[in-house]
This record gives structure tokens, C-alpha cells and sequence, in this order.
């Protein structure tokens, strides 16, 4: 049989320990606050638990089971959790933060740092007493949701909200309070750790931001608005003036043919009457005059044809532009092949003029600047639009340059366009080919916003 460990209690461990370092019974007594009687009879109960009989008996025991070491320990840990404490102790209340400690089970507030008076304006000592008081400050708008968030933490052991509290001398204050579960051994919540953050500054500085992001975005609308105006007000006087400019056309080129074309006509038969009734030597001169008026009354016709064809109001844009194409090659040295495929007759009066005057300004520049000896035009129509494609083989040109060949009129037909919802597509490049082409969409108004032009290099 193997007998039975005998078995110290902390407090005989202790005094065995200080015995066996050399000190007296009355200075273990002093060191433990103990009397000597009381000392007297823990060694007497020690010696009587272990059967040990004299002092030498008594120090080899302790040696052999490491109580002074064990002692040491225990005392070294005790020390070093004391400094830990402190520490914490010390950084909980220097921080700017609320740290508070709450037991779980019964929700009482075991620990508050000092910052608490300094955020809420009221004593730590009234939180410990009441564990609500810090839920009474908050405001009544965001009371509810932090009730809510309070539920749901007694499930999960966590919350993290923002909300505003009103402090004793009416003041608000944004709070950001975030806590989080310490368990033990077992898994269990057993205590809330949380720090509490006073986010005023912060909150005031994002609301003032807020308010002046909402005032620039008004300013914004408000410009906005005002532009869109100035830009419809433009858009129709674009148009007002495009169509008065029409309008303009077609009435000095009527007074051309009605008036001055017969007003010239009426001279040819004049001087004609007088080459028969003229002397011999005034045949000749007559003559002349005949051929100039002739000239003069031709010039006055293409004139007033260039200004308004009466073949567009007439025929259609297919006939008048067939035609154009014909008066520009007998003019110059260039071969216009003209086509077209699919062209309604029932086009919108301002889209046949449109699409007229883009072709008489584009033919214009393919006989003043490409240097082409060739061109093609093509009509191309659709039930949704309508295409009015140019090519020539001339030099080409570059479509970003301000000073490129036709700068001006190049603008008038985005604008002409632009006012109908159409756009110009230009593909050229210097030494290359040149590619303009126009679309305009049928059955559709045009807004003073869409500026579909686009230009690009082939």
C-alpha cells in the first residue's frame, strides 16, 4: 500500500515558505499579518501532517516539492497582473472614449471610464447605480432604433449604432457606440465590452457638407435649367432664321425670274424690233446687245434657280437634285454620277431643303478645294430616314482644322441638320478621298439639346 500525499493548505504553504527562507516566527508573522501564536500553529500543524520532527526535516521537504518556488510563482504573477490592471486603468481613464465593462446575465455596469462625465454630463456614479441613465439622454427620434439594436444585442452580444443624446445644459452630442461579447471558458457571454465615441465634429462637419452639396446641387439645376432655356430660345431662332432665310430665297429669286427675267426678256424684244428697223452700221452693235441681254437674262435664271430650284417645290429633292448635279458638271470639268434608290415623293418640305442645300454646299467645295475630276452622290431613303451620301477623289483635307475647306458652310449643314435630328459624317484625310454624308430621320422632332454631328478621319 502506498500511503496518502498529505495535503497543505495555501496559508501553510505560505508560512512553510517563509520558514524555510530563515525568518523567525514573529517575522512571518509580521510578513503575513498574522499573530506568533497563529504562526506557532500552522508549524505545528504542518510538522504534525507531514510526521516531521525537526527543522532540517522540515526545509528538505519544502525543497523537494518546490514550495518556495511555487510561492515565487504564484507572487510573480500576482505582481504582473497588479502592473496589467494598473495599466489598463490608467489608459481607460486618460482616453477621449467612454470603455465601460457590463455584466451580460443582469445587465449591470461593472466599470465606466471617467470620460462618460465629460460626454454625457452626468457622474459615473449614476450609471452604476442606474444602467438605463445613458438610454434616457438619447433623443426620442432615435431612441427607438437603438431600443431595437438593444434587443437584438441581448441575442448576439454585439451593437454597433450611432445616435444623438441631450446633455444636462441642452446641448446635442452624435454618438458612435460599438460593443462587442467577451466569453468564457465555455463559450458563453458572460460580459459586454464597449467604448462609446463622441462623433460631433465629425457628424457636423458631413451634415454641413451635406447642406453644401445640396445647395451646389441646386445651383447646378438652376443653371441648368436656365441653359436649356437659352438653349431652346436658340434652337428656335435657329430655326426661325433658317426658315426666314428660305423664305427670303424664294422671294428674290421669284422677283429674278417674274420681274427682272421679264423685264429682260422685254429688252431682248426691243432691241430685236430695233436691229430690223436700225441702219446697216447699227446692226452690229444691236447685235452685241442682243447677246448680252440674252447673257444677262441667262445669268439672272441660274441665279434665281440657285437661290430657290422650283424643281424642289415642284418635283421633289430626287428631281432637283438630279438636276444640280447636271448644271455643276456642265459648269466644270467634273463627272457627277448621280443615284438613288427608295426616295419617297411625300418627304417633308424642310427635310428636302435641308438635304438640298447640304448637297449644294458640298458640290460647291468639291469644285472650289478637292481638286477632284470625279464625284458621286447617292439618295438613299428608308421608311425612318433618309441619306444623302457625297464622294469625291480629290485631295482631301483634315475635318479637326478650323481653316479646312469649306469652314463655314461646313457649319451651316451640322446647323441645318442639328435642327432636324440629323447628322454629318465626314471621313477624310490629307491626300485622300473625301466621304460627307447626311442623315435625317422622318417623323421625328428635334430637340435643342440633341447635337448628333460627328466627324471623323477615315
Amino acid at each position: 500500500m502506498t500511503s496518502k500525499r498529505p495535503t497543505l493548505t495555501k496559508r501553510q504553504q505560505e508560512v512553510l515558505a517563509l520558514l524555510v527562507q530563515g525568518n523567525t516566527m514573529i517575522e512571518v508573522a509580521a510578513i503575513l499579518k498574522l499573530t506568533p501564536r497563529t504562526v506557532a500553529f500552522h508549524k505545528y500543524r504542518i510538522m504534525s501532517a507531514l510526521e516531521i520532527s525537526s527543522n532540517a526535516e522540515l526545509i528538505r521537504y519544502a525543497i523537494k516539492r518546490r514550495i518556495v518556488q511555487r510561492l515565487h510563482d504564484q507572487k510573480w504573477t500576482t505582481e504582473t497582473l497588479d502592473e496589467g490592471n494598473e495599466l489598463l486603468r490608467q489608459i481607460t481613464e486618460n482616453i477621449q472614449e467612454v470603455f465601460f465593462v457590463v455584466d451580460h446575465k443582469n445587465y449591470r455596469v461593472l466599470y465606466v471610464s471617467p470620460s462618460y462625465e465629460k460626454i454625457w454630463g452626468q457622474t459615473c456614479e449614476s450609471l452604476l447605480k442606474d444602467p438605463t441613465a445613458w438610454i434616457e439622454a438619447i433623443i426620442p427620434e432615435d431612441r427607438e432604433r437603438v431600443s431595437v439594436a438593444l434587443g437584438n444585442q441581448q441575442r448576439t452580444g454585439e451593437f454597433n449604432e450611432e445616435f444623438r443624446i441631450v446633455r444636462p445644459d441642452k446641448s446635442i452630442r452624435w454618438i458612435h457606440d460599438r460593443v462587442f461579447p467577451i466569453r468564457n471558458a465555455r463559450g458563453e457571454v458572460y460580459r459586454l465590452v464597449g467604448i462609446a465615441l463622441d462623433i460631433t465634429a465629425r457628424r457636423r462637419a458631413e451634415i454641413a457638407l451635406e447642406e453644401a452639396y445640396g445647395k451646389l446641387e441646386r445651383r447646378v439645376q438652376e443653371r441648368t435649367q436656365r441653359l436649356q432655356k437659352t438653349q431652346k430660345e436658340l434652337f428656335n431662332l435657329s430655326r426661325h432664321l433658317i426658315r426666314a432665310q428660305e423664305e427670303e430665297r424664294r422671294r428674290i429669286a421669284l422677283e429674278l425670274h417674274d420681274q427682272l427675267g421679264q423685264d429682260l426678256a422685254l429688252l431682248s424684244i426691243e432691241i430685236e424690233q430695233l436691229n430690223h428697223k436700225a441702219p446697216q452700221f447699227q446692226a452690229k452693235q444691236l447685235q452685241k446687245l442682243t447677246t448680252l441681254a440674252t447673257k444677262i437674262a441667262s445669268q439672272v435664271q441660274t441665279l434665281s434657280h440657285r437661290l430657290h430650284p422650283s424643281t424642289l417645290t415642284h418635283l421633289g429633292l430626287v428631281a432637283a437634285s438630279r438636276s444640280l448635279c447636271h448644271e455643276v458638271s456642265e459648269s466644270s470639268e467634273i463627272h457627277i454620277d448621280f443615284s438613288h434608290s427608295d426616295v419617297s415623293r411625300s418627304i417633308p418640305q424642310e427635310v428636302s431643303t435641308c438635304l438640298f442645300r447640304v448637297l449644294q454646299e458640298s458640290l460647291t467645295n468639291v469644285v472650289k478645294h478637292s481638286g477632284a475630276k470625279t464625284a458621286q452622290v447617292e439618295l438613299a431613303g428608308s421608311p425612318s430616314e433618309i441619306q444623302l451620301q457625297i464622294l469625291d477623289a480629290g485631295v482631301g483635307f483634315d475635318p479637326e482644322s478650323t481653316g479646312s475647306r469649306g469652314g463655314l458652310g461646313l457649319v451651316s449643314m451640322r446647323e441645318r441638320l442639328s435642327l432636324l435630328g440629323g447628322e454629318l459624317l465626314i471621313e477624310s484625310r490629307p491626300s485622300g478621298n473625301t466621304s460627307i454624308k447626311a442623315c435625317v430621320p422622318l417623323n421625328s422632332s428635334a430637340s435643342p439639346t440633341e447635337h448628333p454631328t460627328e466627324v471623323q478621319e477615315a
